[in-house]
Parts: C-alpha cells; sequence; structure tokens
C-alpha cells in the first residue's frame, strides 16, 4: 500500500551483547503493471557455446510466437547433415544440444559445419566449428 513506513531495527552482536539500533524509513507508491520490465522477445539464432566444440555444443534460439520450427545441421558443400528439430515450438529462448554426429549416428570429423533456423518468414544460419 502506498504511504510513509518506518521501522526501528535492533542488531545485537555476541561480543557486547548490546544492542545497535538502526532506523528505518521510507515512502511506497503503487507499481503499475503495464511497466515493461522484461524486454520484448523476437525470434532469432543466438548462438551456439561452446564454439569451436569437441565433441558437443548448445545451439541456442528464441521465438516471438510459437510456431513450427525447424533446426538443422549443414557441410561445408551445402549438404544437410541432420535435422536437429523438427516441431511446433513455444515462444520464448530454446536451446539443443548437437552431439557432432550425422542423422545415421556416425561421429563427424573436424571442420567448419553451419546450423540453420527456419521458422516461419524467419530464416537465419550461423558458423560453427568442430575440433577433435
Amino acid at each position: 500500500q502506498s504511504g510513509q513506513y518506518s521501522a526501528t531495527l535492533s542488531i545485537t552482536d555476541n561480543v557486547n551483547a548490546s544492542p545497535h539500533l538502526i532506523s528505518i524509513s521510507g515512502t511506497a507508491s503503487p507499481v503499475s503493471n503495464d511497466d515493461d520490465l522484461n524486454p520484448e522477445l523476437s525470434t532469432g539464432l543466438l548462438g551456439n557455446y561452446p564454439n569451436p566444440f569437441n565433441p558437443e555444443t548448445t545451439i541456442r534460439y528464441s521465438l516471438k510466437e510459437s510456431g513450427p520450427v525447424t533446426l538443422e545441421i549443414y557441410n561445408l558443400k551445402g549438404q544437410m547433415i541432420r535435422r536437429l528439430e523438427n516441431s511446433v515450438k513455444s515462444a520464448g529462448e530454446h536451446s539443443m544440444v548437437w552431439d557432432g554426429k550425422d542423422a545415421n549416428g556416425r561421429d563427424l570429423g573436424s571442420g567448419v559445419y553451419f546450423y540453420k533456423l527456419n521458422c516461419g518468414t524467419y530464416s537465419s544460419s550461423k558458423k560453427m566449428i568442430m575440433l577433435k
């Protein structure tokens, strides 16, 4: 509730056993629920960590609104080697771990790879490096 408030805080230490008095006072005022304390979500590919990585990396992305999402891994030749995500996701931040394996579960070698996020009309890709 709005108004003026005051109180006295009494602290007693174990050595002197005499209280130390602290006066506290202040004014309280209402806060609107319309305050924009949380930044607005946007759809975006946030990056991966660690990068370079061995043997796995976490890819992060955010969605402004729920919708179908695909997250795919590509090699330098532009060939898709693994689809990590192909589902409907809710708005907010998400992450997926890539274990450095292809769609058949085979370990891939060191090199540059790309990951691509598609969600509605949004599409973005970034580079990552696997070092073994």
